[in-house]
């Protein structure tokens, strides 16, 4: 009987626990709301808008106009391939341009990454510290959004391709270093013992063995 009434005393505490937790977090989440001026009725009342935007980017061709020229004011025909295609010699060479941009960027920061996450491994020989601080420095690296990085370096730099690629390289610096410590940290000490035979010391059938597959796991990635 004590511990049946012991029960619905805890019972009773713990709802009156969530119930008051719930009301102070709802309330906090309403005065957020009320400060950042989030209305949902707004939200709800020009979502259409939205698909409006999306809808005029598709391009309206007529297919009796499909292939006209410039009316006689030299003004492209609405519905014709040229009215939607008129700035395609600049459009594609920027676009050429940005997966160039993207490309040596994850090159670069490949490199890199592959580098910090053996110094970054749990299971590799560098000192804590040094582990320590480059996890701490990627994981700065990866939290900061790649706009973030290109707003400050145009700033610096101005607008241009090297804001891009720099911005890029440190974002996927951050990404790719916590993908492949975390991938080398689930390498098996047997077949590192069963590599000393052939390697000169511990340090170096570890670099064999972990780089190995390491490079499986980056070419299983980008395949």
């Amino acid at each position: 009987m004590q511990f049946e009434q012991y029960y619905q005393q805890v019972r009773r505490k713990q709802k009156m626990d969530a119930l008051m937790w719930s009301s102070l977090f709802m309330l906090l989440y309403l005065l957020s709301g009320h400060y950042a001026e989030f209305s949902l009725s707004t939200i709800i009342r020009n979502a259409p808008a939205l698909f409006d935007y999306i809808y005029d980017t598709i391009p309206h061709l007529s297919w009796d106009v499909l292939f006209a020229s410039r009316d006689e004011n030299g003004r492209a025909v609405p519905g014709s391939l040229i009215y939607w295609g008129y700035r395609l010699h600049i459009q594609i060479p920027l676009l050429w341009e940005t997966i160039n941009v993207a490309i040596a960027a994850t090159l670069v920061s490949s490199v890199i990454a592959i580098v910090l996450a053996f110094l970054a491994a749990s299971n590799s020989y560098a000192p804590a510290p040094v582990r320590f601080g480059i996890r701490s420095f990627v994981a700065f690296l990866r939290t900061m959004p790649e706009l973030a990085w290109a707003v400050m370096f145009v700033m610096a730099y101005g607008v241009g391709t090297f804001p891009g690629f720099v911005a890029l390289t440190l974002h996927t610096i951050g990404s790719l270093t916590k993908l492949f410590y975390e991938s080398i940290e689930t390498v098996s000490d047997k077949p590192v013992r069963g590599l000393q035979h052939q390697a000169q010391d511990l340090s170096n059938a570890f670099d064999l063995h972990s780089g190995h597959r390491l490079n499986r796991r980056y070419f299983h990635m980008c395949s």
